[in-house]
């Protein structure tokens, strides 16, 4: 069934009536003036050339090319021709660490902002690649499985924050453990996994977790957030910093990258570490890498692809303006014998 891609611009069809009702009333003005210089049998004489049939059959090839102009503009279109679409790419499931050691801010505006806004990057640089994102503290959860809907996947990133999983602590294992019974398919094709973590106290064994991540198909990449010195972690209290957290001894607690655990994690899995200190992270090294991957097939299906039909319209107004330009210039014999 024939369509419009621009359906909009149908509305300027309301031009046709409208020169139609000025065109009827030019003629009807036209005849008072003339009947106040002569009658109609003086009239004849005077403008035995004038043709009011010609002038009708002018007016209504004008009034059907501007229709089928509009028509034109409108871009008609039939979707007569299948075609297959497919989309391929890598799975890639991110692990957001979002302990309350995230919120020191060794790095600005703190940890937890800083690999919020290198995944929201991340995702601006892929393409039909899909994503999922698995959140862990003390425990781990699926935030979102994997979609190419990088929009939603921003709108729920935006709101993360480390009151989504009250037990604290640092489970990388957990996190690991979940991408691959969650994630994990029956296509052969590796996936990646990007854990983003201070790495600071890991209270599993994440590096047996890799290695079985590896096993079953999954490339384990790492990226280090916050600085060999540490900082203190702060504690808000109406959206400010009230004071900074304490141990049972009553010391300022001071959170330090965890380096060589995150680095043994990626090491185990296959794939890299990357430390992000002073500067974001070098997503660059993370994407070149996953480009080297095998990509897999996510869907494959047929739909239609219209073809435009509006040359067929603007043909047939080319016609009809060149035959209503024709009787302007020409009277022919048949207007001559309509007119008698």
């Amino acid at each position: 069934m024939p369509e419009f891609e621009f359906a909009e611009n149908l509305i300027w069809l309301w031009s046709v009536p409208a020169v139609a009702v000025l065109f009827i009333l030019s003629r009807f003005i036209r005849r008072q003036k003339l009947s106040k210089i002569a009658n109609r049998e003086n009239l004849r004489k005077l403008l035995f050339r004038y043709s009011g049939i010609k002038a009708w059959v002018k007016f209504l090839l004008f009034a059907v090319c501007l229709a089928l102009l509009v028509i034109t503009y409108a871009n008609p279109r039939a979707g007569t021709k299948l075609k297959d679409a497919k989309r391929e790419g890598i799975d890639i499931v991110v692990a957001l660490d979002i302990s309350y050691s995230m919120l020191a801010e060794d790095v600005k505006p703190s940890r937890l902002e800083l690999a919020k806004h290198s995944i929201s990057k991340l995702l601006d640089k892929l393409e039909s690649d899909r994503v999922g994102l698995i959140i862990f503290a003390g425990r781990a959860n699926v935030l979102f499985p994997l979609t190419s809907d990088y929009g939603a996947a921003k709108m729920f990133l935006s709101t993360i924050d480390p009151e989504f999983i009250s037990e604290q602590g640092t489970a990388l294992g957990a996190a690991i453990d979940i991408a691959v019974n969650k994630f994990k398919t029956d296509q052969k094709q590796k996936k990646a996994l990007l854990i983003i973590s201070d790495g600071e106290n890991h209270e599993d064994d994440a590096v047996e977790s890799a290695e079985n991540a590896a096993e079953n198909g999954f490339v384990v990449y790492t990226i280090g957030m916050g600085s060999p010195d540490g900082a203190p972690i702060p504690v808000y209290r109406n959206g400010e910093i009230s004071t900074y957290m304490k141990d049972d001894a009553g010391k300022t607690v001071i959170s330090k990258l965890n380096a060589d655990a995150l680095g043994n994690i990626a090491k185990a899995g296959g794939g890299m570490f990357v430390r992000s200190y002073q500067t974001e992270p070098d997503l660059e090294q993370f994407i070149s890498q996953i480009d080297k991957m095998e990509k897999s097939q996510f869907e494959s299906k047929k739909f239609s692809q219209y073809q435009s039909k509006y040359q067929y319209f603007l043909i047939a107004a080319l016609i009809l303006l060149t035959i209503e330009t024709i009787l302007t210039r020409y009277k022919g014999k048949i207007m001559q014998i309509l007119s008698i």
